[in-house]
């Protein structure tokens, strides 16, 4: 299926390195295609998002929720998601 949006997430992992925790931040893609939500981690058919949500932060980042019939999912993101969260929506009016 064709891919047609993307969203930057931020994923932190902790390490500890001489006795010491230190937060390493890596940038992972969610990818938007015409029938699925893809991440690193998850894959989602567009039938098992209900719905998806954003919440501005006063820090840096703000968070990205995909509502599923498996879980919430949260993914900390640093742009606003706007034409991510208008594809999906158009996608999800025209699948149902």
């Amino acid at each position: 299926m064709r891919l047609i949006t993307t969203q930057v997430y931020i994923k932190m992992n902790r390490v500890i390195e001489e006795n010491q925790q230190k937060n390493i931040a890596h940038q992972q893609v969610i990818e938007l295609y015409e029938d699925r939500i893809s991440t690193n981690e998850n894959s989602f058919l567009l039938s098992e998002v209900l719905d998806i949500s954003y919440k501005s932060s006063s820090t840096n980042f703000g968070t990205l929720y995909l509502h599923t019939n498996q879980g919430l999912f949260p993914y900390h993101i640093e742009t606003e998601p706007g034409t991510f969260l208008v594809e999906f929506k158009k996608l999800k009016h025209n699948y149902s």
